[in-house]
């Protein structure tokens, strides 16, 4: 069966392997707004099947005396040769501006249902968010590095 899709990237799926909410007195000396902590990671699992993984770890305060952690991954698949946005581009900006409101969203439920109510995340600005993240920093880069066919697959350089 011939796939009938334009090149391009496309979500398969959307889950969250971490979800934590625990009861936990704040360190010595942290300001209250400077408790959360957002991580970024890629995988790709075949030349075709990638992974975007976003994260979120919230500190106690004084006034939250609770620890949240949250990880949603999103699953993707690569069609054909896109041409744009490339994979640097869409790794860093849009799958993980899809993925935002889903951490978002998986910190607000799991907060809920804790003793301090309900916390919203604000909205993320993903361009200067992934600013401060590095693609070549990542796990995922060195994986892909390390694996000529994915290197080609995605255009990333063994060299560089």
């Amino acid at each position: 069966m011939i796939d009938q899709r334009a090149p391009g990237y496309y979500l398969v799926r959307i889950f969250s392997p971490e979800l934590l909410l625990s009861f936990e007195e704040p360190e010595e000396g942290v300001p209250s707004e400077e408790n959360a902590a957002v991580g970024w990671d890629e995988f790709a699992h075949s030349t075709t099947i990638f992974d975007v993984i976003l994260r979120v770890e919230i500190s106690p305060t004084t006034e939250r005396k609770e620890c949240v952690r949250a990880t949603v991954v999103g699953r993707f698949e690569r069609v054909g040769e896109p041409e744009r946005p490339t994979f640097k581009s869409f790794v860093m900006q849009n799958a993980s501006a899809m993925l935002a409101p889903y951490l978002r969203e998986a910190v607000s439920a799991l907060t809920t249902r804790g003793l301090f109510g309900q916390m919203l995340l604000p909205p993320m600005n993903v361009i200067e968010m992934m600013a401060r993240m590095e693609l070549e920093k990542s796990q995922g880069y060195r994986h892909v590095r390390e694996h000529a066919e994915l290197a080609a697959a995605y255009g990333i350089s063994g060299d560089s």
